[in-house]
């Protein structure tokens, strides 16, 4: 099939990169626009590969608004569109560009952590499994009836960034089974129990200041969930340190920053305060009292 890829931040590569090694063309790709860092364009990962291929690539903060995308994607006669993290409402005029219509991969169980950041919550809210949804994209917020889904564990300290290099590799694999099964026409799809469904709201920076009047697993969590971005910081001494694991104090514990939560203490491991390089914290109480 002629594919339409829509998709931005690095771990969607790994399924543009799946569909462009499989029998199936990528005849387009959507990203986002460049982002400007010290007057320099930095182009988003998306770009980086359609551009190694020569696939065409078009950029757009709004795409259901933007005809002159629109017209030129009609133009490429594809079959139907995959978003991957593309983090843009869609609209009917981009729903029924093609002959099947709109995919998307969303890593989570639907209808259970609908929204924009479903591994992120997921380790904060301390589950244990998770996995992949391939689903028929609708008008609502992921919304649209299931094609396919698989479990995957959360391993007990994974971050969300270690979890996605495990959880992406397993959706390439369910989307190109995916394709292919909707062009030999054997796709099943199931609606979702909407009176099952949970949602989360956008992460922002804020997320990340720790409360030390929640449990430890909960700080814990959230950490984890944090990282890499936003991150988790405190501010210790007027100095803003980002917290990027943690973990229960035990009586062995080595030397380093602890701090007391509602139900113990637990030890701030691997800190980058601002300006800084990431560090232990014991290395980091070592640097101060030189």
């Amino acid at each position: 099939m002629k594919v339409i890829f829509l998709g931005t931040p690095w771990f969607s590569t790994i399924c543009l990169e799946a569909v462009i090694k499989s029998k199936h063309k990528v005849v387009g790709v959507v990203t986002a626009q460049d982002a400007i860092l010290r007057g320099k364009p930095i182009p988003t990962a998306v770009k980086n590969i359609a551009s190694q291929f020569g696939i065409p690539v078009f950029q757009t903060e709004k795409l259901s608004k933007d005809e002159n995308v629109l017209q030129a994607l009609k133009g490429l006669n594809a079959d139907i569109i995959i978003t991957c993290a593309f983090g843009q409402m869609l609209r009917q005029n981009v729903l029924e560009l093609c002959k099947y219509g709109v995919i998307n991969v969303h890593p989570s169980l639907l209808p259970k952590y609908r929204g924009s950041s479903p591994v992120q919550w997921a380790i904060i809210n301390g589950e244990t499994v998770s996995g992949v949804t391939i689903m028929h994209t609708d008008i609502g917020m992921d919304t649209g009836d299931i094609i396919c889904q698989e479990t995957l564990e959360i391993l007990p300290t994974e971050t969300t960034y270690d979890y996605k290099l495990r959880v992406f590799p397993l959706a390439a694999k369910m989307l190109v089974e995916t394709l292919t099964n909707i062009e030999k026409g054997t796709s099943t799809r199931t609606p979702q129990n909407h009176n099952q469904h949970t949602y989360f709201p956008m992460l922002t920076k804020e997320h990340g200041k720790i409360d030390f009047n929640k449990t430890s697993s909960e700080i814990i969590n959230l950490i984890r969930g944090l990282n890499p971005w936003p991150a988790c910081f405190v501010v210790l001494d007027g100095v803003r340190i980002k917290v990027l694991s943690a973990s229960i104090r035990i009586e062995q514990s080595k030397f380093g920053i602890f701090m007391k939560t509602a139900d113990g203490e637990i030890r701030l491991d691997k800190i980058c305060p601002e300006g800084r390089s990431v560090m232990d914290s014991g290395a980091y109480l070592n640097g101060i009292k030189k």
